[in-house]
Parts: structure tokens; C-alpha cells; sequence
């Protein structure tokens, strides 16, 4: 059955579920990284009193609850906009005629919950830190963990790949080891172990090189914009899987910001036989 357009009432009630679905998402934000905070300062007054376990052990507990929290705004986000989405379709008026059909139906496939959670949980401060690390240097992964971070992995890049195409320039702010920016000439072919994070704004990118000695212009083209599902939506971020391979088209100094710039744009196919040159 579909509502007329005089149900005022649900009209309403779909506004306020509207209105919820970013305070709900902002302040879980907020809440988690309170609790890092916490504990960092608590980490700090503690110090040498301290083993280096307890201090993973505190920052694993503190992780967790953020992701707990991350998550649990995430599970009553979508469902808000689930049912915001329910009532919009019952109070559209009644059209003659079969509907029309969706001229791009394989276009961007839905993403499974397991996609979302790993998405989201890389777009937080031990997520990114937690998954590229184990990327990179997975022989330094804890053995309890492998499986997990490898199946956090697995569904990132699949949620990644369910996406729509970014269409655009990204932007990425960083520091490449002085061993490798010799080879950073125009014509190289540069990869990642890890997923490569950037973002569609240059002033964050910006911020995000603190002080660091490159600043990169992508041309991307299989990147994907997550900020819907990132704990930091206002970082813009647009993501590429790992082995995303780039090539140097271009490399000066920089003068105003004082670093190298560099514009790349991306080889596909994206598997990688290269060499990563970024850690």
C-alpha cells in the first residue's frame, strides 16, 4: 500500500529519522576518540610502570571499543537510512505505467555487512595502522590475528571493488624514505604493499603530510570514494586496493609547501609484479 502525500505525520517522523542519522554518527565518532585519547593519557602517566605488553594490551582494549562503538553507530546508521528509505518509497504517489527499468543495473553491486565493518574499521586510527602494517610486514603480524586481519583485508578489497569509480583527482600528502625518492623520475612505476589512501581534497591531504616530503596528484581510475563509510567522512578519502600500481608522469619541488610534488597517474591493470617502493 502506498501512502498519499497528505500523511504529514510520516512525513515528519521520516524527517526526524533523517535528522538522527548524523548526530547518531558524529558523536559515537566523538565517543571513540575520546576513549583513545583516555587511554593514551593514561599510557603516558602510567610510563615504565608499565611492560610494553600491558601497553599493547591497553591499546588493543581501547581499539576495540572504539570499533565497538564504530560499529554498533554504523549498525543503527543503516538501519535509519533503511527505514528513512522504506517510507520514502510509501509516500511516492501512486504512477501509471510499469516502472521504468534501472539503465545501469550491474553497475555498483551492494555491499555485504561484512564489507562495511572492514571499510569502516580501516578508516580508523588502529584500522589503517593495523592493516597496512599487516600488508607490508605480515611476518610481523601476531600469529592470533592473521586470520583476522586477512579476512578484514579480503572484505575491504571486495567492498572496494562493489564501489563506484571515482572520477577525479586525488590528492596524498606523505614522506617516501630518502632511499627511494632517487627512483621517483618520470616513467617509474611505483606500487604499494598496502592500500593506498588519498584524498579528494588537497587541504587535507595537505594537513595529512605533516611536515612530510611529498605531496602527490593522482589521476586514478579504479579508486573508490568511502567517505560514506568512513569513521572520518570529512577526510574525503578516496582508496585504492593494494598493488595499485602508479606511474611517475611528473616531479618538481615545491616551493610553497617546501617538499617534492609529484603527479602520478594509475597503470592499469592494477596486479602488481612491481617492486613496492613505499613502505
Amino acid at each position: 500500500m502506498v501512502l498519499s502525500s497528505s500523511a504529514r505525520p510520516v512525513r515528519t517522523a521520516a524527517r526526524g529519522l533523517a535528522e538522527l542519522s548524523g548526530p547518531v554518527h558524529d558523536g559515537a565518532g566523538a565517543l571513540a576518540a575520546a576513549v583513545l585519547s583516555r587511554v593514551d593519557g593514561v599510557a603516558r602517566a602510567a610510563g615504565p610502570a608499565l611492560s610494553p605488553s600491558r601497553h599493547h594490551a591497553l591499546r588493543s582494549a581501547a581499539a576495540a571499543m572504539a570499533h565497538t562503538l564504530a560499529t554498533t553507530a554504523e549498525t543503527l546508521t543503516l538501519a535509519l537510512d533503511s527505514t528513512i528509505d522504506e517510507l520514502g518509497t510509501l509516500l511516492q504517489p501512486e504512477r501509471a505505467g510499469p516502472a521504468s527499468p534501472d539503465p545501469h543495473p550491474d553497475q555498483v553491486q551492494p555491499l555485504t555487512a561484512a564489507q562495511i565493518r572492514a571499510l569502516h574499521f580501516y578508516t580508523t586510527v588502529e584500522g589503517v595502522e593495523e592493516i597496512n602494517r599487516h600488508l607490508r610486514r605480515p611476518q610481523q603480524t601476531p600469529a592470533e590475528r592473521r586470520d583476522d586481519l586477512q579476512r578484514l583485508v579480503d572484505d575491504a578489497v571486495a567492498g572496494l571493488a562493489a564501489l563506484p569509480r571515482f572520477d577525479g583527482v586525488s590528492f596524498r600528502g606523505t614522506t617516501l624514505p630518502a632511499a627511494d625518492l632517487p627512483r621517483w623520475r618520470p616513467g617509474a612505476v611505483v606500487a604499494d604493499r598496502g592500500f593506498a589512501s588519498s584524498s579528494a581534497s588537497a587541504p587535507v591531504a595537505e594537513a595529512f603530510r605533516r611536515g612530510g616530503n611529498a605531496f602527490l596528484t593522482i589521476a586514478g581510475r579504479t579508486g573508490a570514494d568511502i567517505r560514506s563509510l568512513s569513521f572520518f567522512a570529512h577526510e574525503a578519502e578516496v582508496l585504492f586496493a593494494p598493488g595499485t600500481r602508479f606511474r611517475v608522469v611528473g616531479r618538481s619541488w615545491d616551493h610553497r609547501r617546501e617538499c617534492w610534488s609529484f603527479q602520478l597517474e594509475e597503470v592499469v591493470p592494477c596486479v602488481s609484479t612491481a617492486t613496492p617502493t613505499t613502505a
